[in-house]
């Protein structure tokens, strides 16, 4: 008998929920994470874990799992190689909509009598990729069939697959077989998500395993993992929102297929049945404070460098320095839209503990703001003082024509565990571009120029792919009186574990 779960908040709440000057927090106690590693150790395919009870129940058997203030952690089995981990937290609500069929729904003998081997495919209809082959005369067990009974479900001995109806002989009538008009055949292969909105501390986590590539619908969207992991919320005010922290994923809504790297974000609209409703919408960075709650701890993350922070839900804004203490030049505080890679760390003559960015900024340590692998990040080099300088924001030195600057490199500071050589960069000349949208476009030594966004005083900014494609590129760029300084720091797909950071000072010609 098919049943909800509901986890209150009893002795497992990992995330307490509190209201702080009108905004939500979400601290994550090291106990709480602690006793929910041990009650979902081992957790079997299949089966959801509640935490606060230590028990586990059979996904088959579960209708719809429900946290409120609480976790669960799920395996659905989505292959024979392939299994897709779910961690809900917070105020979150998943629904299966996939159709269990039992061992009294109806089942038909079927042939092909098409006389030639029929193509078999992951779905009802010729978009669907080609699982294997029918042999001709083959017989198989038909347990389901397409809304217009086009196509039907058969069972073989690999998978569920689907055949033309028109090509097979049928021992009965296909109409007795129930409608599974799906891709998806087993119990949480397709979900729906609802998280509240008034708790942005709410959510879901899944993660495709290692090596591991799994599909799944969600929403009446189409989510393919290929090893990442993902943090996902869904309401009808917020739309079902995807952000990779890990890995690559995609999304198909509307006939219309997004691609996602690590960092980038994508939003679907939903409607009132919380269906997808429109296309993706390509997020180039997703927010700090919309994954600071995801606990992370509860999944079984694949070797990454991933450590991030930025802005949390308690807070206004976040100071950034040219270096790790008061002593260096002040520079443009984060941005509340996006979130910062940490490169490592280094303690200030005060005794603080800073953060170096990937994008060469520092920012003080504050204990609660990181997320993900960061018990591994390390200590780096401070910069000699007097490396930045402190502009003025009422004063703006940004060209208003297309200017030509001499630029001077300096040496690659790495920081990370690095396995390559020191990046060797002459000196040359940059061309600064204003544009008529208010941003600014920068050009070196290589044949593109790169888009920078104004960040206020005199700062602009660009962060994503390099030209080559080969490497994630972050350019922070802030004008002078006469010139400009920029730090650029660049982490290769072959060395992630690895920056690269030149610290840019550049003369107007």
């Amino acid at each position: 008998m098919l049943k909800k779960w509901l986890l209150g908040s009893g002795s497992i709440l990992l995330l307490g929920v509190a209201m702080v000057t009108g905004q939500t927090v979400c601290p994550v106690e090291d106990t709480v994470v602690a006793a929910a590693l041990e009650a979902c150790a081992d957790l079997a395919d299949n089966t959801v874990c509640d935490t606060a009870a230590e028990t586990t129940a059979s996904l088959a058997e579960t209708e719809t799992i429900q946290t409120e203030g609480g976790v669960a952690v799920a395996a659905v089995r989505h292959s024979d190689d392939a299994t897709l981990r779910v961690v809900l937290y917070g105020d979150a609500t998943l629904t299966n909509t996939v159709q269990t069929l039992t061992a009294e729904s109806p089942v038909l003998e079927l042939r092909n009598a098409a006389g030639y081997p029929l193509n078999l495919r992951a779905g009802p209809g010729t978009s669907f990729a080609e699982t294997g082959a029918f042999a001709e005369n083959a017989v198989a067990t038909a347990d389901g069939r397409s809304a217009d009974s086009q196509w039907v479900r058969l069972q073989t001995d690999a998978s569920l697959s689907w055949v033309r109806a028109n090509l097979v002989s049928i021992d009965g009538d296909i109409s007795a077989l129930p409608v599974v008009d799906s891709r998806y055949a087993r119990p949480y292969q397709a979900m729906r998500l609802q998280t509240s909105v008034e708790a942005p501390c709410s959510g879901v986590l899944f993660q495709a395993g290692e090596g591991e590539t799994v599909n799944f619908g969600l929403n009446g969207a189409d989510v393919t993992l290929m090893d990442a992991t993902v943090a996902v919320s869904a309401s009808v005010e917020t739309g079902l929102t995807l952000n990779v922290l890990v890995g690559e994923a995609a999304v198909t809504a509307q006939a219309t297929r997004q691609v996602l790297r690590a960092g980038e974000g994508a939003v679907v609209r939903l409607n009132d049945a919380l269906e997808a409703a429109e296309r993706p919408r390509f997020v180039q960075q997703y927010a700090f404070a919309s994954v600071q709650a995801a606990p992370l701890s509860l999944l079984p993350l694949p070797a990454s460098n991933l450590c991030i922070t930025g802005v949390p839900l308690s807070a206004q804004a976040r100071e950034t320095r040219g270096g790790p203490g008061e002593a260096y030049s002040a520079l443009a505080p984060l941005d509340v839209s996006l979130h910062y890679e940490v490169a490592g760390y280094a303690t200030a003559p005060d005794g603080t503990t800073w953060l170096k960015l990937a994008n060469g900024r520092w920012t003080p340590a504050l204990g609660d703001d990181l997320v993900g692998m960061c018990s591994s990040y390390v200590e780096v080099d401070a910069p000699p003082l007097g490396q930045t300088l402190s502009v003025p924001s009422n004063i703006s030195y940004a060209p208003a024509s297309n200017t030509r600057y001499q630029a001077y490199s300096g040496n690659d500071v790495l920081s990370g565990q690095c396995s390559t050589a020191p990046l060797a960069v002459c000196d040359h000349l940059a061309v600064v571009i204003p544009n008529p949208d208010g941003t600014m476009g920068w050009r070196g030594q290589e044949p593109i120029t790169y888009t920078l966004t104004p960040q206020g005083g005199n700062r602009y900014y660009y962060t994503g792919r390099n030209f080559q494609n080969n490497a994630n590129l972050t350019l922070d760029l802030t004008f002078t009186a006469n010139g400009w300084t920029m730090t650029m720091s660049t982490v290769y797909d072959s060395d992630p574990t690895c920056t690269h950071t030149f610290y840019y000072t550049a003369q107007k010609l």
